[in-house]
């Protein structure tokens, strides 16, 4: 089992390109300002989350 640090940024690293940036709460959908890719709030950190897992 692998258990992802309580501060690793799941939800804030952009899935894609790895670009870091904070979300609010009420935003839905995470548009990344570094490469400007779009991708739902919840299916990004879980993309993330699987990488570690895999590393």
């Amino acid at each position: 089992m692998i258990i992802a640090d309580r501060w690793f940024p799941s939800s804030e690293t952009y899935s894609k390109c790895g670009h870091i940036q904070p979300i609010r709460l009420f935003e839905r959908i995470y548009n990344c300002a570094s490469c400007g890719h779009l991708i739902d709030r919840d299916l990004n950190p879980g993309i993330n989350l699987s990488r570690l897992a895999k590393a």
